[in-house]
């Protein structure tokens, strides 16, 4: 419904003499009439000001949350799942220094830290392989200089090594002998009996017995010459205790 207010002249002359202010005199009136079709005008106004307020806001909501992805959260899982895999042994995993503050800080930190971890393992794997082949060496000289000739195989029984006194004693170099079947290279028979036997290296294998001979065995050496021998037989074992020949 319309609304009339009444619009009087504020511009007022004092009166000189006896300093009192004369009221106002109204020189109109103002008709100001409301509709309900403005008032929905306002109300879609105010509704389309909020849902662009509250866009606004999502999108620096989100906004922020990406860059707290990108500079926090992301680099975080990648330092957890890199240093993961330095907990298992591999050294050789890098971080990208991406990120500023005390998560690049701490980048830098992890991939001196793996530097010097993959330094010191080099140094001690090294320095095992170094002493292993002082003791290599060791074994090899002993063997080199026994009396007794030693012939070693792998667990198909092939032969893989032959002593100095081996080679003497069956009359093969080694080099003919290594690659070939124990059969081929340790031929024995009874000295009494004459029979001849397979050598049962392939059980010494499977069931880690120590084998011995009580009768005397002749070796029909590369010529066919024979000579009398005793013989031993032992499983070589590694770390694991798996029987390797």
């Amino acid at each position: 419904s319309p609304v009339t207010i009444e619009v009087q002249d504020y511009e007022q002359e004092v009166d000189s003499a006896s300093n009192v202010n004369h009221a106002p005199e109204p020189i109109g009136f103002v008709i100001i009439t409301g509709t309900s079709r403005f008032a929905q005008h306002q109300k879609l106004s105010l509704l389309f000001q909020g849902v662009i307020f509250t866009l606004i806001a999502i999108i620096i909501t989100a906004l922020f949350a990406y860059y707290l992805a990108q500079t926090l959260i992301a680099p975080l899982a990648n330092i957890a799942s890199t240093v993961a895999k330095i907990a298992e042994g591999q050294l050789d995993q890098r971080l990208n220094v991406n990120a500023g503050g005390e998560i690049g800080l701490l980048q830098r930190h992890i991939n001196n830290m793996t530097i010097a971890l993959e330094r010191a393992r080099d140094i001690e794997r090294n320095q095992a392989e170094h002493l292993l082949f002082i003791e290599k060496s060791k074994a090899l000289t002993t063997l080199e200089s026994l009396g007794e000739g030693v012939i070693t195989t792998d667990t198909r029984g092939i032969v893989t090594y032959l002593n100095p006194a081996a080679v003497k004693l069956t009359g093969f170099a080694a080099e003919e002998a290594i690659g070939n079947h124990l059969s081929t290279i340790f031929r024995t028979v009874n000295s009494h009996t004459r029979q001849s036997f397979d050598y049962p290296i392939l059980s010494c294998i499977e069931f880690g017995t120590i084998i011995r001979h009580d009768a005397l065995l002749r070796l029909i050496r590369r010529e066919g010459d024979e000579i009398v021998i005793r013989d031993t037989a032992t499983t070589v074992r590694d770390q694991q205790q798996k029987a390797v020949g």
